[in-house]
């Protein structure tokens, strides 16, 4: 039941409820599912009082350490070596027992945690400052998304269903998966070479059954289309064998077909097709799908070829600017992270003296 006791999981706080199952300091370590890979990212908390903590993250009641120290060491980390999963990163608990950690004395613990504490809390303001830029940033692209493109999306009795101006392709890449690089959507940037995503190799043991995506084909992941994770390919690859790729008829654009599916009008019809157990509202659909039985019955309103084109003119303009704009805060809460992740390795490693040291450089306030 709802309720103001905070319930964990391996991303952090999920949600809140009525009853707590600790009431103690405690070190939590995430299990499945934690950022493990990315840096600034935290996979460790520190907590005390009550608490609800789900199966995902494991439970460390800290003994002859301070469990904040505790938690910074485990966030320096590197998991690597540590993490299995053919298909989620998972810590196993006989894999966090070989996890070594620095374990200096007690009070020489309570200094470095301290000193994080206090320094760890000015990064995360100056990101949380970006962070609320960027999504003023979103909201204004969405604005102009929803002025240019919302009444292209027609209601039941207008415009034309998807099924009749798109088709789906399903070519399998067989021996060609050799040649072809690997691509995936991201919500912010569309169909992009895997490798600019994630420096960490693919896991799948043969990509002949991945899917073929051509120049021009419109890509979406099913499980994550209608949170905007839909793009259009800049270069032949291969995807993901579970992903839908579509190619316009002619009719449209799809370069303009692409910038629709992407409409938050579009997404919400997407949304209220979506295949699942639970809530698109609330958050907590899970195995949230998007077929094409359903995709395709979506109207669309078609352009002369005149007008396509000059309305895709100027949408591609506004994106330039926002990928512009948007790479800038990007690039600077990156520098932040790595700065985060740095200082937090080096304090609980001794590479500094903590007694020394204050401020670290990083700035009070931003601007952009």
């Amino acid at each position: 039941m709802q309720g103001a006791i905070p319930y964990w999981g391996a991303g952090g706080v999920m949600d809140s409820v009525d009853r707590a199952i600790f009431n103690e300091a405690l070190v939590l370590l995430g299990e499945d599912g934690a950022p493990f890979f990315t840096p600034g990212k935290d996979v460790a908390y520190y907590v005390e009082g009550p608490s609800w903590i789900n199966n995902h993250i494991h439970v460390l009641r800290p003994m002859s350490c301070d469990g904040r120290f505790l938690k910074y060491a485990l966030n320096s980390v590197d998991y690597a070596n540590y993490i299995t999963g053919a298909t989620r990163d998972k810590l196993t608990q006989d894999d966090l027992k070989q996890i070594e950690v620095p374990n200096p004395p007690l009070e020489d613990q309570r200094r470095i945690a301290d000193f994080l504490d206090a320094e760890t809390a000015r990064i995360d303001h100056v990101s949380g400052k970006f962070t609320t830029f960027r999504e003023r940033l979103a909201e204004r692209r969405n604005a102009v998304s929803e002025d240019a493109l919302g009444w292209l999306v027609a209601p039941s009795e207008g415009g034309v269903r998807l099924k009749g101006i798109c088709r789906v392709v399903d070519v399998r890449a067989g021996v060609s998966a050799e040649v072809l690089p690997l691509l995936s959507v991201s919500i912010h940037r569309g169909v992009v070479p895997r490798s600019e995503m994630t420096d960490r190799l693919a896991r799948a043991d043969s990509f002949e059954n991945y899917k073929i995506c051509a120049t021009g084909d419109i890509v979406l992941n099913r499980m994550r289309a209608f949170q905007g994770a839909v793009g259009v390919g800049r270069l032949d690859g291969l995807v993901s064998p579970d992903y839908l790729i579509l190619r316009s008829s002619g009719d449209i654009a799809g370069d303009l077909l692409h910038h629709i599916f992407r409409s938050p009008r579009f997404i919400a019809e997407m949304a209220s097709r979506i295949r699942g157990i639970g809530s698109v509202d609330q958050g907590n659909v899970r195995t949230p799908r998007i077929n094409w039985e359903d995709l395709g019955d979506i109207r669309v309103r078609i352009l002369p070829a005149a007008d396509q084109k000059q309305l895709l003119s100027v949408l591609e303009a506004e994106v330039a600017q926002y990928e512009r704009l948007r790479g800038k805060i990007d690039h600077q809460l990156s520098l932040l992270a790595e700065r985060r992740q740095a200082l937090i390795t080096a304090a609980v490693t001794g590479q500094f003296d903590v007694t020394t040291a204050s401020g670290r450089n990083v700035a009070d306030g931003v601007s952009a």
